[in-house]
C-alpha cells in the first residue's frame, strides 16, 4: 500500500517541478611582466707599492659581479677614471693632484684589450643574463719605470652596464 501511495504522490508532482542544481563557469587571466634589468658591483684594485725603479710593471686583479635577469643582453664599460690624461690615459692621482702614476685596465689579461666605457668599441659587449650574479676580472697594470714622487696615489673608475 505505501508503494501506490509513493506512486501516486510522485504522478502528482510534475517532472517540471524537480529540482536540478545549475552551474555557470568563467576563466580569467594571471598575467605578470618581467621587465630586464641589472645590477652591478665592483671591488676595489687595490696594487699595494709600486717601486718607480723596477723595469717590471706592477699587475693586480679586480672583480666586477653582475646580475641580469635571464637572457637580458648587456654589456660592461669602464670610464676612463676621474684624472684622465691629454691623451686619454688613466691616471692615479696624489691628493694634490701634483703628481700622476698611469696605469691601464683590460678585460682578457694584464696588458691585454684595455677596457674602455660603453659605446667606445673597447667594452666588454655579447654577454648575457642567467639571473644569477657573473664574475668578471678586471685586470690592472701600473707601468714600469715611472718617475713619480712620494705618496698615496688614487683614481675613481666608474663601471656602467647597458641592457
Amino acid at each position: 500500500m505505501r508503494f501506490r501511495l509513493l506512486l501516486a504522490l510522485a504522478a502528482l508532482y510534475p517532472a517540471s517541478m524537480t529540482a536540478v542544481a545549475q552551474t555557470d563557469t568563467a576563466t580569467f587571466d594571471v598575467t605578470a611582466t618581467v621587465d630586464p634589468t641589472c645590477t652591478v658591483d665592483a671591488d676595489n684594485l687595490v696594487f699595494g707599492t709600486y717601486d718607480p725603479f723596477s723595469d717590471t710593471p706592477l699587475d693586480e686583479n679586480s672583480e666586477i659581479r653582475v646580475q641580469c635577469t635571464s637572457d637580458t643582453p648587456y654589456d660592461i664599460g669602464l670610464d676612463d677614471g676621474d684624472n684622465t690624461g691629454a691623451e686619454g690615459e688613466r691616471r692615479m692621482a696624489l691628493a694634490d693632484e701634483s703628481d700622476f702614476l698611469e696605469y691601464d685596465l683590460y678585460h682578457d689579461n694584464h696588458g691585454g684589450t684595455s677596457w674602455g666605457d660603453i659605446d667606445s668599441g673597447a667594452e666588454l659587449t655579447g654577454l648575457s643574463g642567467t639571473g644569477s650574479e657573473q664574475s668578471y676580472v678586471v685586470y690592472g697594470r701600473i707601468f714600469a719605470e715611472q718617475s713619480v714622487a712620494v705618496g698615496n696615489y688614487v683614481d675613481t673608475i666608474e663601471v656602467t652596464v647597458k641592457w
